[in-house]
């Protein structure tokens, strides 16, 4: 579970990092519990089977390195006991780090040191999508130039930022499923998987419903049906407003055309998209529904 900080985390956190050897950080905690009831910081904390395993803090902006002034919020101090990793805390905390930056601004920063002690980090945050922002190392709060000398302790950094795709939905990633109706759910179904080929994800018949709900692969996306009892038929001709069409990607539109044809479903002629210079073609499904192949 992910929380806002309360001041029985302090001994928690602060005995953990004892336990593991990094000394106590009494003071640090206490001011951002501070800082949080005066709203100049939001610290998350993970809390496991009753136990405050780790923490993540924004700040409304950056305050220093290449991101201070820009007015981007900044993820700081992010820890996760050593005894509670691989439990997937580290991203529950990020993401609502992130989902909270999502209100302010449309990308969110961090930076992190270099040495070994931040490898974890270091990995969680390019698997997350966060990327350098191209103005090199950093060591006490300076860029640091070329070929000069300094430590690798904790004052040794680069910065990485991250788009969170800010818009109608904050952190959208892409077309998870499409869903369509059929009227006759074993023809549809013999289509789609025994023609088609879209391998079966989830088969279930709804009693409530009386309906079958069937999901299917397709690609790295799943389409699905809903077979339901009597529903309205399609308006296709003239079109309506919504759905017009589900374009499936393929790597030869005429070979695909003809191994449809071969399974006895009509296929429109090959045409060629003005603005894509793409071969298309389109056939439809036992209702009407119109399908097209689209070449890659």
């Amino acid at each position: 579970m992910i929380r806002s900080m309360r001041g029985q985390d302090i001994d928690q956190l602060d005995a953990g990092f004892i336990e593991q050897g990094w000394g106590s950080r009494r003071e640090v905690l206490e001011r951002y519990l501070r800082e949080q009831e005066a709203g100049q910081r939001q610290v998350f904390v993970a809390e496991h089977q009753g136990a405050a395993a780790g923490y993540v803090t924004l700040l409304p902006e950056a305050k220093a390195g290449p991101f201070a002034g820009t007015g981007l919020p900044e993820i700081s101090d992010f820890n996760v006991m050593e005894k509670y990793r691989r439990n997937g805390l580290g991203n529950q905390l990020l993401a609502a780090a992130e989902d909270a930056a999502a209100q302010r601004a449309s990308s969110v920063t961090l930076g992190v040191g270099l040495h070994a002690g931040y490898g974890p980090a270091q990995r969680l945050y390019v698997k997350r999508g966060y990327v350098p922002d191209g103005s090199g190392v950093w060591y006490q709060d300076r860029r640091l130039a070329p070929y000069t000398p300094c430590m690798n302790n904790d004052s040794l950094a680069i910065y990485l930022s991250k788009d969170l795709g800010r818009g109608p939905i904050a952190g959208l990633k892409g077309l998870h499923h499409a869903a369509i109706i059929v009227s006759g759910y074993p023809a549809a179904r013999a289509f789609y998987v025994d023609k088609l080929g879209l391998s079966v994800v989830r088969e279930n018949y709804r009693p409530d419903r009386e309906d079958w709900k069937l999901d299917l692969r397709c690609g790295d996306c799943e389409l699905e049906i809903f077979g339901e009892k009597n529903p309205p038929a399609r308006v296709t001709n003239p079109e309506a407003c919504g759905l017009r069409h589900l374009a499936f990607r393929v790597e030869d539109a005429e070979r695909a055309a003809a191994w449809l044809t071969g399974m006895g479903i009509p296929v429109e002629p090959i045409r060629v998209d003005p603005f894509t210079g793409k071969r298309t073609a389109f056939f439809r499904d036992p209702d009407g529904l119109p399908l097209e192949l689209y070449e890659l």
